[in-house]
């Protein structure tokens, strides 16, 4: 019985430590939401002494990663949260709140992450696409394969970027197609998207695909629909169309966030 009773104590100690521990995490988060971390950060931006570097072209890069911050949302701001990141071409720097041991002062520490390219909060998705996409149009055209795709959180930003590039890159494939007179291509693009583990063509009634592995072991979409695209009002109305039936649901940061992956693809023959 004593044995018991010890147990029941032990356990209630570790259910009042809990709830403690459970108070003081809530009390650290509304501590970091302190005006003061707010005045660091601005201080420690205007106090930044890095050289921003100019922007590097991927075309001789096999493999080329770009950072694109994103303006910190109006609702944020209001829910008490800080922008913390600064850009500096090629580098991304988290400025982090913290307190010392004492438990009261506050400071803050800077986290430091290197790219190939980086992009502030105000510059456009013309200058993402200029270094990044833009530089290899001659070799898809030359029968090479290029792919871009985007990561990052819920919110992040992916579809708003990859749209844009998209559109860049339709003007800019029959631009220099035109340019390249003695040789004659045709367009085909073909649109789908992954969600909940299968595959649905967003150019054919979201029929359900199949994937299958052929002789050589290649990976291919079976059923997959190609649409020819004869000029970049006809390919940019084919992609509007997939986008527009995209799977989406309402998010806390966004009413119409894009909830599964889309791949879109144009060959030229």
């Amino acid at each position: 019985m004593r044995g018991g009773k010890k147990s029941v104590v032990d356990d209630m100690e570790r259910l009042k430590q809990r709830r403690e521990d459970r108070k003081n995490k809530g009390d650290k988060q509304e501590y970091f939401k302190s005006d003061d971390y707010i005045k660091l950060i601005e201080k420690k931006k205007k106090g930044l002494n890095l050289k921003e570097e100019n922007h590097i072209t991927s075309d001789n890069s096999k493999l080329f990663v770009c950072v694109r911050k994103r303006p910190i949302f109006k609702k944020e701001i209001n829910g008490g949260e800080i922008d913390c990141v600064s850009v500096v071409n090629p580098k991304i720097l988290v400025h982090e709140c913290k307190i010392k041991i004492d438990g009261i002062t506050r400071f803050i520490e800077d986290q430091e992450f290197l790219f190939d390219n980086t992009f502030n909060d105000n510059q456009q998705t013309s200058e993402v696409y200029r270094y990044s996409v833009y530089p290899n149009i001659p070799l898809i055209l030359n029968g090479g394969t290029v792919t871009c795709f985007a990561y990052g959180q819920t919110g992040s930003g992916k579809t708003f970027t990859m749209k844009g590039i998209q559109n860049y890159s339709i003007d800019s494939l029959f631009d220099t197609a035109a340019k390249m007179g003695d040789m004659k291509f045709k367009f085909y693009v073909s649109f789908f998207e992954i969600y909940g583990g299968r595959l649905f063509d967003l150019l054919n009634n979201k029929n359900k695909l199949q994937v299958l592995e052929d002789k050589n072991q290649k990976v291919q979409i079976f059923g997959l629909e190609e649409k020819e695209a004869k000029d970049p009002d006809d390919m940019q109305n084919i992609i509007d169309i997939a986008n527009s039936i995209r799977t989406t649901h309402n998010t806390v940061t966004n009413e119409v966030s894009s909830r599964s992956h889309a791949i879109c693809n144009v060959s030229r023959i």
